[in-house]
């Protein structure tokens, strides 16, 4: 290891301990006004169509509109047969989410290891690759009375 590699490695280490510094004292908890928590669905006055590609669920542009970063925290999503989730962080599709699996669930939600930063938007858009919306009331199958429904929560930062 040469002088410059020494040196690189020693300010790398100073700024990992400030860093240990700043997360001590920073005070514990967060302003209730900062939350966020959105849950949306579909409904049957609003249902996903059948055979809908790219339908939108969520479309959150706040951190834009308010010119503030967001830190999500988690999010959750229910689960349709031959449907597609494909989840937009400021209009970069996340493939490591998106999927015709769910991501969590509504009522216990998958929790990011660490928060994400958010600038422009969330989105989640659903492909429903039945031939029946959902939800609907033709009350054929036990499924056809069950929305999509999705949810994410964070901190205004």
């Amino acid at each position: 290891m040469n002088g410059e590699d020494t040196l690189k490695q020693i300010l790398v280490d100073i700024r990992d301990i400030l860093q240990e510094i700043l997360y001590s004292i920073k005070p514990v908890g967060r302003n209730i006004e900062d939350l966020v928590y959105e849950r949306v669905a579909s409904t049957l006055t609003d249902p996903v169509p059948a055979n809908a590609k790219d339908y939108p669920l969520i479309e959150w542009y706040e951190p834009r509109n308010r010119g503030q970063i967001f830190l999500l925290y988690g999010l959750g999503t229910d689960q349709h047969d031959n449907s597609y989730y494909k989840w937009i962080f400021d209009n970069v599709v996340v493939y490591q989410l998106s999927g015709p699996a769910r991501v969590g669930s509504i009522f216990e939600p998958f929790i990011f290891p660490k928060p994400i930063k958010v600038i422009n938007s969330i989105c989640l858009y659903i492909d429903n690759n039945n031939d029946v919306a959902y939800p609907n009331d033709s009350g054929l199958h036990p499924s056809d009375i069950i929305p999509y429904e999705a949810v994410f929560f964070g901190y205004w930062r």
